[in-house]
């Protein structure tokens, strides 16, 4: 797993590189955007995640934060920003699952 610092340094650039586009997500890394910190999470909560790796079952993602997560049935690339909606957050193993929003 990659750390938050490196996360971001990632998808600024790959954004940079013209392999992610902040379209369709115009909060991500945006200066003076507030950015989610905390590392507990409720159901329902709303983050931006990038895709870190692909499964057959779907793929696993990574906030900003550092929190790592899987979001089922669906095939974005790695790499890729994506919208999503917590359903459950595991407190012991900081970790949760979501769907797109």
């Amino acid at each position: 797993w990659r750390s938050p610092e490196a996360t971001a340094a990632t998808a600024e650039g790959m954004i940079a590189a013209g392999r992610l586009s902040r379209q369709g997500h115009p909060d991500f890394l945006r200066k003076g955007v507030r950015r989610m910190t905390r590392t507990s999470l409720s159901a329902g909560d709303e983050v931006d995640a990038v895709v870190t790796t692909v499964t057959p079952f779907g793929v696993l993602v990574r906030t900003e934060a550092g929190v790592p997560g899987l979001v089922r049935a669906t095939r974005e690339g790695v790499g890729t920003l994506m919208h999503l909606r917590v359903v459950e957050f595991d407190p012991d193993e900081q970790r949760f699952s979501a769907t797109v929003a």
